[in-house]
């Protein structure tokens, strides 16, 4: 993925965080800030594993915005404070699909690749998409 993106090396465990995390994200419509996620980075070195979202770069916020997420045993999503200022008035640039949309999308489709869960991209394909060679949507899964 690009710089954008997953920036950590992908390992199982990664995987079951950001899926957890993407479910997190996904329910989190009433949080304006979360539209403008930019970056999920998988921290493995320290006391306890767990990724840092960033929101608003790349000019999309006048300020970064920094939020941790951690994870309990169950593996369910305990998200930190967020980091900075969030005002409606600070938005420099509301993409059309968002940020968020367009990375949920990604990860939806690298982990269900990494897990051999075909089913998981089913609704972000298209019917004459082409994957691996392998032409339409019902052949591909």
């Amino acid at each position: 993925m690009s710089p954008q993106g997953i920036t950590s090396s992908i390992t199982p465990t990664t995987m079951s965080l950001l899926r957890a995390a993407m479910l997190h994200l996904t329910a989190k419509t009433n949080e304006e800030h979360v539209l403008h996620l930019t970056s999920l980075q998988a921290v493995h070195n320290g006391p306890q594993p767990h990724l840092l979202a960033r929101f608003g770069e790349f000019g999309l916020l006048d300020q970064v915005l920094t939020q941790r997420l951690d994870f309990d045993t169950s593996g369910r999503v305990m998200a930190g404070t967020l980091d900075g200022t969030w005002d409606r008035e600070r938005i420099r640039n509301v993409p059309s699909p968002s940020s968020r949309s367009m990375m949920m999308a990604a990860i939806t489709l690298a982990v269900g690749d990494a897990q051999a869960d075909w089913e998981a991209a089913k609704p972000l394909l298209a019917e004459t998409c082409i994957a691996y060679g392998v032409k339409g949507k019902t052949e591909i899964l």
